[in-house]
């Protein structure tokens, strides 16, 4: 890779700010705050999944596209797996995550994304339902993780 790794997350952390800004969450937080705690718990990860963490929602929560992260400056593998970690119009939740569960490195950022969404803090008030998902979906990462 042409650029350096601390550049790599500095140009996802630049763009992740730029792309949510303005943005809140459920609990009326700023948006950027949970993908920079997701990029946070893969500290000493390759720079590559922590720009990917930093980018993770980008591409399904703003109005930017793989080629304009591109044009911006994001590496191809960053970009790639930015969109294997994008859950596409109308896919089912546990299909989405069963296609990240194919990509090593998805998982690692999906597990972080998970763990920061079911942090009890952050409790948005999932429904019963919801919550079993959640926690099916973080069985099937960690096994794919293991394997």
């Amino acid at each position: 890779m042409a650029e350096t790794a601390p550049s790599v997350v500095a140009l996802a952390e630049e763009l992740a700010r730029r792309y949510h800004a303005g943005q809140r969450d459920r609990l009326g937080e700023p948006y950027v705050d949970h993908p920079r705690v997701v990029a946070g718990l893969l500290a000493g990860a390759p720079a590559v999944l922590q720009a990917a963490a930093w980018l993770h929602d980008v591409l399904e929560h703003t109005d930017a596209t793989a080629d304009r992260l591109r044009a911006d400056g994001v590496p191809a593998e960053v970009v790639r797996l930015v969109e294997v970690l994008t859950r596409r119009p109308g896919e089912d939740y546990l299909a989405f995550i069963d296609r990240v569960c194919a990509d090593p490195g998805a998982v690692r950022v999906k597990i972080a994304d998970a763990l920061h969404n079911l942090d009890p803090a952050r409790d948005f008030g999932p429904t019963p339902e919801q919550r079993a998902r959640y926690h099916e979906a973080l069985v099937r990462l960690f096994r794919a993780n293991l394997s």
